[in-house]
């Protein structure tokens, strides 16, 4: 008696079916994430986190009314436009209105073609070299 052991059986897929796993399934309440304090450094979570606090330091230069530091660096942004920075003008335009796309030509792209002149005598020559000769021919005048 021979058995063929390249064959395996086909074992139903069973996982997560044991009753452990399925008492341990519990949703999450509405407007919860599962990690609350994910492990790690994120330097951008906490910007936005430091951003949307209330803020102790004004500049002497800022509204009292902006408590928080996303509000003062909004009018820091606006005033410097005001003064006439063209690149923070252009940084208000970009996250306001939205960045400048290129406008796509429905015209082909048009292939660079490259000239080459053959003289009677058989000599190959390309435009450049036909105005260096013919402004020698002239007394070097264009």
């Amino acid at each position: 008696m021979t058995t063929d052991k390249s064959v395996s059986p086909v074992r139903p897929n069973r996982r997560g079916t044991h009753p452990n796993s399925l008492k341990n399934l519990k949703p999450f309440p509405k407007g919860h994430i599962g990690n609350p304090n994910p492990v790690g450094f994120n330097i951008t979570r906490r910007l936005k986190r430091l951003l949307l606090e209330d803020s102790d330091f004004i500049p002497p230069d800022a509204n009292p009314k902006d408590k928080k530091f996303l509000e003062q660096i909004a009018r820091q942004m606006v005033i410097k436009s005001c003064r006439g920075d063209v690149p923070m003008i252009k940084e208000v335009l970009d996250r306001t209105e939205g960045k400048v796309k290129e406008p796509e030509s429905d015209l082909p792209q048009v292939p660079m073609v490259n000239f080459v002149f053959i003289l009677p005598d058989g000599t190959q020559v390309s435009p450049v070299a036909l105005r260096e000769v013919k402004q020698l021919g002239n007394g070097n005048q264009p």
